[in-house]
């Protein structure tokens, strides 16, 4: 409790010598005003990646990896990318897609870390064979390849300090549905619901498998995935560039 109060003295003096703050999304300007910036000194400034390098068209690879792992195309492929490691919880996912048991249904993880064997461990409970698949950390330049092989990309994290979560702007870009818990720092941002995708509570598999399920339709997965796309384009780094260059010159 000491230490909380006395970080909180102490960013509030710091905070009080900033004169404008570019924040980048809901829960990063709650942040800034819990330590007394004032709205007129809180400007938006979008968390972005490269739209066009995740949205150019990648199909062609995409299908060869979906063949390579024996996914049908009508088949719903579920990924997961980012470190295997507790405060993302992809065991949580893992469980729900193996208590679901859906034969059309597949799970991809894409990355390392040391809940790799245990995860691995798991997986050989699935009824269905070759459902659950793993491939290794990948290079950025196949990411979007990877992004595209899928129908829909979920982020289960519990945290702490999932302050954002980029690999979902990153599938968003590449046109595709989302589906992260209620911990992950873009979820009031970039996730609208049945709209481009859900938001599930954290650590709840019940309602992870609910909206696992409402998500099990590859058309309707497609039309969330457009949605997606058109929301992300206006998280980019061109209205980074935009706001800074506001920002600079109306200090001038």
């Amino acid at each position: 409790m000491l230490k909380k109060t006395a970080r909180k003295i102490l960013l509030n003096w710091v905070y009080s010598k900033v004169n404008k703050a570019f924040y980048v999304g809901i829960a990063n300007k709650d942040y800034f005003k819990h330590f007394g910036l004032k709205e007129k000194e809180l400007f938006f400034c979008p968390h972005a990646v490269d739209n066009d390098r995740f949205g150019k068209d990648r199909n062609s690879e995409a299908l060869t990896l979906r063949t390579k792992l024996e996914i049908e195309t009508h088949d719903v492929l579920i990924l997961f990318a980012g470190k295997l490691e507790e405060k993302k919880d992809p065991a949580l996912l893992l469980n729900a897609f193996l208590e679901l048991n859906i034969s059309t249904m597949h799970l991809l993880f894409v990355g390392n870390g040391h809940l790799e064997d245990f995860l691995k461990k798991t997986a050989q409970n699935d009824q269905n064979f070759k459902r659950i698949h793993f491939l290794d950390f990948q290079n950025q330049s196949f990411m979007p390849v990877v992004y595209q092989a899928c129908d829909l990309f979920c982020l289960p994290s519990k945290g702490p300090n999932e302050t954002w979560g980029l690999s979902v702007n990153e599938a968003m870009a590449a046109k595709k549905a989302v589906l992260v818990s209620n911990k992950v720092g873009c979820w009031q941002d970039l996730v609208k619901e049945n709209y481009n995708g859900f938001i599930f509570k954290s650590e709840k598999i019940d309602d992870l498998k609910e909206k696992l399920l409402l998500l099990n339709d590859i058309e309707k997965l497609k039309k969330l995935g457009q949605n997606s796309s058109e929301i992300i384009a206006s998280w980019s780094f061109e209205k980074q560039s935009q706001k800074f260059i506001q920002q600079l010159y109306a200090s001038i």
